[in-house]
């Protein structure tokens, strides 16, 4: 389900800031994930597509920083 058409500006700037956190703590929260699930098994198995991206943060984890600042994983509001 799209919610992020209907939030409001003030709510698009709040979750691209959200956003932005979990990337640079990407690795800390897979660490954390690996507890309850692995994703991506649950990626395969749901086939989850690549725009949502945070199905991805043991992906995202691995990157070098310049690879992330370097292209948008998260569009600005």
């Amino acid at each position: 389900m799209e919610v992020e058409s209907e939030l409001t500006s003030e709510e698009k700037q709040i979750l691209a800031l959200a956003d932005r956190q979990l990337i640079e703590r990407a690795a800390e929260f897979y660490r954390e994930l690996l507890h309850f699930f692995d994703l991506g098994a649950r990626r395969q198995s749901q086939k989850i597509p690549p725009q949502r991206w945070w199905w991805y943060l043991d992906v995202i984890a691995y990157l070098p920083d310049s690879a992330i600042g370097s292209r948008t994983l998260v569009k600005s509001p």
